[in-house]
Parts: C-alpha cells; structure tokens; sequence
C-alpha cells in the first residue's frame, strides 16, 4: 500500500460543489485526489457515479464514452479507498473495474489481489497475483511489479502458519483519553506506567487550506499519558511544551540516547508548494527536564525535498561509538521506496556521518518503516510490507547491526493481522508492550480501518530466564579438598551469542563485577552460546538452550579459565606411518578437538605447530621429517578455514627431547623414543594489533 505522512485533508467538501451538475463533482474529485486529499476524493467520487449511474439508467447508454467514462471513476474511487486505507470497499471497486476492462485498467487485477489479501483472502489474492504476472509482461514498469508480486504471494503463502501460531498475549486498547480519531504514533514507554506518543487531539476532520493560518489550527504534538491498569489511561500534558511542540510545525516519532540526556524527534515542516516535509532534530536535556532549543541535524540525514524520520538509537559495539537508525524516501541508495538508514557518529569531528543503507537483510523493494532498537540484546524491530506477513504493514524483528542481521522474523498474530502495524516498542520487564495499528475497532474518522490507535499488549504466561556466574582463573591443575584453586578475573569479558540459523551473532558484551560476577536476561525458546574472554587467557564456551523453558529460573555458568602457558602443550595421539608425514584419519580427530577448537575458540591467537623425533636416523633426516610433519598439521588447519597467518609450522628433529632415548646401559629405551615422537604447539602471538611474539624461549 501507499505510504503517506500526510496528516490532513487539504480541502473541505463543497456542499455547493457536491451538489452540482455529475461533471462539476467529477472535476471537484479530481482535484482532491491530486491534493492527496482522498476522503474527499472518495465523496466527490461517489456522488458523481451515483449520478452518472442514475443518467445511463434513464437514458440506456452505457456504450461508448458513457462507459468508459463510469469504468474510469470506479478506477479512480477504488485508487481512493485504497490510499484512504478503506480495503472492502476499494476491493469491491477493483473487481467491478477488473471484470469490466481489464485489458485497459490491467493495475486493477493487482491491486485487487492486494486489497483480498489485505481482507484476509489469500487464496484468491494468490490466485489473481499469479495471473496479473503472467499477463503483464510488456509494460515499462512490468519488472518492478514482478519483484512486488513475488513478495506478496510469500505473504499469501506465508499467512496460514503465521495465523495458525497465534501469541498468548491479551491485546488492549487504550480509549479516547489517548486514542482520538486521528493518527496517533510512536509510543515509547518512559517506565511501566508512563507512555510517552505523538498525536493529533481532535475527533473530527481538520482541514488546512492554502489560506489557512498554521498557528491557528490544531498540530500534530507529545503528550504523555499514565496507565492505571492494563486497560485503563489518563491522558495527561503535553511533553516538553515550548520546546518540541512549536507552532507551525508536525511534530512526533521521538526516542532517547542511551543515558536520556539527548531527545532524537522528526519535525514536519510544509515548504512554499505545501508540501508537509519531515526532517529530524535533536535536543539536549540541561537540568532535569529543561531542553534547549531543538536543533535540526546536518544536511547528510537530512536530504532537501526528501523525508528523514523516525530515529532510533544504537550502538556500534566495536567502535564504541553511537548509531542512529532512521527511515527515510530518499532515492540515492534506496532498494526501493521507504527503506531503514543508519549514521555512524564520529567522536573526532563531533558529528554525524553520511547515512548508509541498512541492507537487504531488512530492507525490500517495498517499504520499511518505524525501527526500533534494543541496544541491550541488539535487537531491531520494524515494520516491512515486503517481509512475508498478513497484509499491509507487519512487525518484525532481526538481530545486529549496521548492515549485518538475522532474516527476520514475523513476531505473529495477533499483534499482526491483514491491516497496518508499526511502532512496535517493550516496557523494560519484557512481558509488554505497545505497538500501532489501524486494525478494526480503532477510532475512527471516516471508515472502519482508517486511522492509526495505540494498542497495549501483556504477555500471559511471561518467564523471566537469566544466567549467572563468576570468571575464576585456574591457578593449579591439581585440587585440594575437590576444589579447584581459582582466583577472580577482573578484566575477563562476557559475550552473550544467539545461534541462529546457524551463525552466532554477538548481541550483548559486559565485564564483570570486581569479584567476577556477571548477568544475562534470556528469552524462552532460544538457543545460546556464552563465551568469556580475557587477555591472553583461553576462552572458554558453554551453550545454553531455553527451548523447553517451562518456568522462571536463572541458570549459573561459572568460567574456570586458563592463562596461556609459555609452555608447549602436547597433543597426544597424532600418529603418522612409518617414515612418513601424511596425517592418518585418527590424527585429523585428534586435532579437530584440539587445536582446531582452541583456533576457532581464539581468534586473534597464533600458534606454533613444533614436530618432534627420537634419535633413530641422521640429525638432518629427522629435521627434514619434523618439519614435513608439522607442515602437514598446518595444511591441514588452513583446508578447514584458519588462515595461514596464524599458523607457524616448524620442526625440531630429534634436539629437544622430553625423556631418554636410550638406557642407562645402552640399550634400547622404547617408552621414551615414543615419548619423543610427539607433536605440540604453543601460543606464540596475536593477530590484529596487538605485539605479535608473546612468548619466547
């Protein structure tokens, strides 16, 4: 569907007008629907068929130009109900189109599929999308409906599981205290009884014309309202008044950087042509709750003529530095209509980089819209028609960053249904929330599904999951009364992954308390990997699974890590054939589980491979030997993924052995020629930075 930051009607019906001759309402239509005024479009519209209708009946000529001309206002009365979101009535409308013309109006078959989809009717939708593709091949715009038809039978296909798993959540809807009949947006829970949105305070139609005062009519502004129990709100003031509700201006789709001391917020302003343009600011909090004068941001988010709107604030975790995520229609860069954006900020210079886009792993050739992130466990939702979904705008949700996410996920029925849902947002517990939706029973203004409502949703049966622990490093390998000798790592980091679709995405990094301890909120129905690190330590990993999670609890993973030694490690059971240095099977098991672990488990370590000999041969034969041997580990290592460079292979023959080859008396010492016959590795430095010898003999 159309995507429109209008937020008003742009002419009053005329009752003189109105209720003129067929062809002065026909060109009064006209003009409202090249306003973008399609309320009164869908007025003019339908008096003028009435008439026209009334006119053919009398006189028996629906031939010729009588009929083209009928067909073409239905087009243009179902184009109507369609961008004013009213989809039974504009379905009726393309279909009496469709079936009347539909080589000269081929669109209407598309758009009639979209508004049965849209009405929940997804076989047909399918069905009259399939046959609109095949049908329209030649058209000049052919190919970028064949990319929108091929996302909305996803959706068709996609619909039947998505409404078969439905939430166990309880859906409510705040009433006229907070929801008024005009668009209300962006809610963000301030705690768990304060909400935070944007609206329009009015129950009726407003109408600004040319003429028309700005300072005079009502505005789009932040209101606060208190949430007494799950069904019940109080509307109260508005939020920050004089600072960021100024007269003359739209204002709403606001969020806060991480310590609230920031308030990020998009501004509408209408340009010489009257065209309302959103560009986005920001205000500093002085004391308490004084702002300064909000200020609008550089010229790279905010491109001339084009929208930059609701922000969303991240975090680059590398760099250590803000991330802004915001939407925007620009056409540089675009994959297609509305798409997410995000700006990187450059400590350095004090200001905000040139936006990028955020990627095909969320943005489609469709719309994507209101983004909102969790720095906490990097998760982003937001809305897409272009996802697999019900119909219209979902909810959807995807982990990572910049232009690195997870496929994302359809968050389910009901919070999703056929009509549009955004602005998704949870209160800290987790367990609620709020989200957008003109979904029926909404406050309405002119037809049943077109205004956006502010909906409050509680799960019922919410778990709260954790893990818990201390990192200890080992300090003996030998135990004393059955514990081990283990003192607290200060400087070890955390890092919680989610393993999905098998790739571990970082999304949350802490260093633990002084005495060791560390914390992580878990979702149910998860899988997790926990890794602790610290500088020149061995990592060490545990996997954790809230698959099964059936009650509240919090699983305790305590860290027993081990420094790197300066000491080779020897790693038993590599075997090779008699004087030869190709691995055997059994000897790529062994190091699969050793070595290959530790390298994937460390990334920035390189290690030493050192090979070893008895005495049997010549010195130079059994260097030559050990050295082809320990190359055959490193070959091995490099097929299976780790790069060379962190890889040093060297043999050492027969010099440096760890127990007697021979005998006191002479004579042959087997258990020590094999003891001899070993290969080992050691750390040896680190890759990306950091000094690369550690250790040295």
């Amino acid at each position: 569907m159309a995507v429109s930051l209008s937020l008003f009607t742009n002419a009053q019906v005329d009752e003189k007008i109105y209720n003129s001759k067929a062809k002065v309402v026909r060109k009064a239509g006209d003009k409202a629907f090249n306003n973008g005024d399609f309320f009164g479009a869908t007025a003019y519209y339908q008096k003028f068929l009435i008439e026209n209708d009334t006119l053919i009946q009398k006189h028996g000529i629906f031939v010729g130009r009588f009929q083209s001309l009928h067909v073409k206002y239905q087009y243009r009365l179902a184009e109507s109900y369609r961008l004013s979101r009213d989809y039974m009535k504009s379905e009726k409308f393309y279909m009496l189109v469709f079936q009347a013309k539909p080589n000269k109006y081929p669109k209407s078959q598309f758009y009639l599929a979209q508004m049965q989809m849209m009405n929940g009717k997804y076989e047909k939708a399918k069905e009259n999308f399939l046959q609109f593709k095949k049908a329209y091949k030649d058209a000049s715009d052919s190919s970028y409906f064949r990319k929108m038809v091929k996302l909305y039978i996803a959706s068709c296909e996609a619909a039947p599981t998505i409404l078969k798993d439905t939430l166990d959540i309880r859906i409510h809807h705040p009433d006229t205290s907070v929801n008024k009949s005009h668009v209300e947006m962006s809610p963000i829970p301030l705690n768990d009884s304060t909400l935070l949105y944007a609206s329009l305070r009015s129950d009726t139609v407003v109408y600004i014309n040319k003429d028309d005062s700005l300072s005079t009519v009502p505005h789009r502004k932040f209101y606060i309202a208190k949430k007494e129990n799950d069904s019940t709100w109080v509307m109260q003031d508005e939020y920050a008044e004089g600072w960021f509700n100024a007269k003359g201006t739209e204002n709403g789709n606001g969020c806060f950087n991480q310590d609230s001391s920031i308030f990020y917020f998009s501004r509408g302003i209408r340009n010489a042509r009257g065209q309302l343009i959103f560009h986005l600011y920001y205000a500093n909090r002085e004391d308490g709750e004084t702002w300064s004068e909000p200020i609008k941001m550089n010229d790279e988010i905010n491109v001339k003529n084009f929208h930059s709107t609701q922000p969303s604030m991240g975090y680059h975790f590398k760099k250590q530095v803000p991330l802004l995520y915001f939407v925007s229609n620009r056409v540089q860069g675009s994959r297609g209509g509305w798409d997410i954006w995000f700006s990187e900020f450059d400590a350095k210079k004090n200001q905000w980089k040139s936006p990028k886009n955020g990627g095909s792993k969320i943005n489609t050739t469709l719309n994507e819209m209101s983004p909102r992130y969790n720095i906490d466990n990097k998760t982003m939702y937001f809305s897409s028609e272009g996802w697999p979904g019900l119909g219209g705008f979902d909810i959807f949700k995807t982990i990572g960053e910049l232009k690195d996410w997870s496929q994302p996920k359809n968050i389910g029925y009901p919070i999703n249904t056929g009509v549009d849902e955004l602005y998704f947002s949870k209160e800290k517990e987790g367990d609620a929330g709020y989200f957008v939706s003109n979904r029926k029973g909404s406050v309405s203004l002119k037809n049943p599904t077109c205004c956006d409502d502010i909906y409050y949703y509680k799960e019922n049966d919410f778990i709260h999951l954790g893990v818990k622990g201390k990192t200890y490093e080992v300090q003996e390998l030998k135990k004393v009364e059955d514990t081990l000798i283990t003192s607290s790592i200060t400087l070890s980091l955390v890092l919680l992954y989610d393993s999905l679709e098998g790739e571990e995405i970082v999304i949350k990094t802490i260093l633990p308390e002084a005495n060791g301890d560390y914390f992580f909120d878990l979702e149910k129905g998860k899988e997790y990997t926990l890794k602790a690190n610290a500088e020149n330590f061995f990592m060490q990993t545990f996997d954790i699974s809230t698959k099964n999670a059936a009650e509240s609890d919090t699983i305790e993973k305590d860290f027993f890590m081990k420094r790197f030694s300066i000491k080779p490690i020897v790693v038993k059971n590599i075997y090779y054939q008699y004087d030869k240095f190709t691995l055997l099977d059994s000897s790529k098991t062994v190091i699969d589980t050793t070595m290959y672990k530790i390298l994937i488990e460390n990334p920035d370590i390189k290690i030493e491979i050192g090979s070893h000999t008895d005495s049997r041969g010549s010195d130079a034969y059994n260097q030559r030997l050990s050295q082809q041997r320990a190359q055959s580990v490193v070959d091995y290592l490099v097929k299976k993924g780790i790069p060379r460079k962190r890889l040093v292979a060297r043999g050492y023959g027969e010099s440096k052995p760890i127990a007697p080859n021979d005998n006191k008396d002479g004579s042959d010492n087997p258990e020590g020629r094999q003891m001899n016959r070993r290969t080992e590795f050691r750390i040896v430095g680190k890759i990306e930075g950091v000094s690369e010898i550690i250790y040295t003999e």
